[in-house]
């Protein structure tokens, strides 16, 4: 762990310390799934941005 996660640790309640060691150890469980949604969403932002239709380079007129 770096410096900051010792510190954000420390600092934390204890729920959240709780909740975020649930959550990486199910991360950690499941990490194909988890790699698999990430690629699908980064494929989706990309076709998104390739669909949209250039913006005008135009300056203001003023």
């Amino acid at each position: 762990m770096t410096h900051a996660g010792h510190l954000a640790a420390a600092k934390a309640p204890e729920p959240v310390r709780e909740k975020a060691k649930a959550t990486a150890t199910a991360a950690r469980a499941n990490r194909a799934p988890l790699l698999a949604a990430a690629a699908a969403v980064v494929v989706f932002l990309l076709l998104r941005r390739k669909r949209r239709p250039p913006r005008s380079r135009t300056s203001p007129s003023g």
